[in-house]
């Protein structure tokens, strides 16, 4: 039997990959964690150009984000990551990687010790062979982000990241996000963001408020984001949707 520190923790551990593993697994993992409570816009592992070590974390609540930088400084997400889900297997079986993650809401996360997984990964077949499936569920995911952000429409992928940053702030669901940011995501530019979140406001979809997003009708986002809306960029002037 498994004993988690608390039920944040074991409801995070849970609905993860990490719940697969035996007892006697989980146990030596808990032994050696770390709980980091951050506020939002903290960066959690900083992008570097040659990483020096790895990091591994489970999202225990919040919101955070996996992402690159090009020289220009544009920032594109690569992942987002909530409650049940690990970040950092990658930097962690390769010594580091270069990418960063950042909270995009407070968050709490629970880190794990490197050298612990990266043992238990070397001897532990069970432990390994979880790691080894959750590596390709993340990679089936990457795959779908990319193939969204290639094929899709602006309309589309712009629904998709509204949706995939929305948390809950009472009854409603925000997204806590600025025009250039959502632009740099996708891969566009931040007029063309601008005529498309106008086109979503004049529809009842969302509604503007300061440096965020409310999303009056995820469902009639949902349907934007899986290519049942129209496609076409039209509008008034982009700058009536300022950040």
């Amino acid at each position: 039997m498994t004993s988690f520190p608390d039920q944040t923790v074991e409801k995070a551990w849970t609905s993860s990959f990490l719940s697969e593993l035996p007892s006697a697994s989980a146990r030596d993992l808990l032994a050696r964690v770390y709980r980091m409570d951050v506020a939002a816009g903290h960066v959690i592992y900083p992008e570097l150009p040659k990483p020096e070590r790895g990091f591994t974390a489970l999202v225990l609540s919040g919101l955070v984000r996996v992402y690159v930088t090009s020289p220009k400084g544009r920032r594109m997400t690569t992942r987002y990551a909530r409650t049940g889900e690990v970040i950092g297997l990658p930097s962690l079986l390769l010594g580091g990687a270069p990418v960063g993650v950042d909270a995009i809401t407070p968050a709490s996360l629970l880190q794990l010790d490197v050298p612990t997984v990266v043992r238990m990964t070397s001897t532990n077949a069970s432990f390994a062979a979880a790691v080894a499936r959750e590596l390709a569920r993340q990679l089936i995911r990457v795959e779908a982000l990319l193939a969204g952000n290639v094929f899709g429409t602006v309309r589309e992928r712009v629904a998709r990241h509204l949706l995939a940053l929305a948390a809950p702030q009472g009854e409603l669901q925000v997204a806590v996000v600025s025009q250039q940011e959502l632009a740099d995501s996708i891969g566009s530019v931040r007029e063309v963001i601008g005529r498309v979140l106008i086109q979503f406001r004049d529809e009842g979809h969302v509604r503007r408020d300061r440096t965020q997003i409310v999303i009056l009708d995820p469902e009639a986002l949902a349907r934007v984001a899986e290519g049942r809306g129209s496609d076409v960029v039209t509008g008034p002037d982009p700058s009536r949707a300022g950040d």
